[in-house]
């Protein structure tokens, strides 16, 4: 086998190599922007920084007083729970995930 020949498959490889590394940076890219994605939307919210762009019949988690408690957002600042009534001191909120599709 000629240098050249030798030169030219070791040029080959080095060229799939580096495509194959370019091709995972890219999907391990992707993956981090999915879990920063999911990690804010998954998160507690501080009623300070934000609340639910919009009342309705969505349910959410928040925390009063250190303690969970599932509610509907109201609006204004307001969150109703089923079973307590409207609740007040409020610190932070989280939306409650989708529930899988069947």
């Amino acid at each position: 086998m000629s240098n050249e020949y030798k030169d030219w498959q070791r040029d080959n490889a080095v060229d799939a190599k580096i495509a194959e590394v370019k091709s995972l940076q890219s999907q391990l890219d992707k993956a981090r922007k999915h879990i920063e994605e999911l990690e804010a939307k998954l998160r507690w919210i501080p009623v300070e920084e934000r609340l639910p762009e919009k009342a309705g019949d969505k349910f959410f988690l928040v925390l009063c007083e250190n303690e969970p408690e599932v509610c509907f957002y109201e609006g204004k600042g307001q969150w109703d729970c089923p079973n307590l009534g409207v609740l007040s001191g409020v610190t932070h909120w989280m939306e409650i995930p989708d529930l899988p599709e069947k």
